[in-house]
């Protein structure tokens, strides 16, 4: 018996085939007694399974998923996932701190705002940095030496 005889009765025994199909197998299985006999054989294996008994969908199922796939090759729910408009309000967060960042700095590099101007983070020299090291010597109680490099 050929794979493609085993198939065509597995699909007689599920019931998937046409009834011109059905007409054709059923001759065959008066014909040939090797394929009736494997007939015999997968109908017995089939009533011994202790199968569930079958729902039908409910209506509209199948349309809904076709309609599903289509929408999703099309790109239609990429906007309802949530992935676009997250990465749309990064950009736009992105691109308004640039903009309040040109904003607040005019061409020269000064602050235009004169309040950052005098922020001690914002100036190119700052004593920050000599302060930390003065206050890290105080607490370690070591003095900087004059002209000794700090680590």
């Amino acid at each position: 018996m050929k794979p493609r005889d085993e198939k065509m009765l597995l699909r007689r025994l599920l019931g998937e085939v046409s009834e011109s199909a059905l007409a054709e197998i059923d001759q065959r299985l008066r014909d040939e007694a090797e394929l009736a006999s494997r007939n015999g054989e997968l109908e017995r294996a089939w009533e011994r399974l202790d199968l569930p008994d079958v729902e039908a969908a409910p209506a509209g199922f199948a349309s809904g998923v076709l309609r599903r796939v289509r929408d999703e090759r099309s790109g239609f729910l990429r906007w309802r996932s949530g992935r676009l408009p997250a990465r749309l309000a990064a950009a736009g967060a992105l691109a308004g701190g640039v903009i309040l960042g040109v904003l607040l700095v005019n061409e020269t590099g000064e602050a235009a705002n004169p309040v950052l101007a005098e922020d001690p983070f914002l100036m190119e020299e700052s004593t920050l940095v000599d302060s930390y090291w003065a206050a890290l010597d105080e607490v370690l109680g070591t003095a900087l030496v004059e002209g000794e490099e700090t680590p």
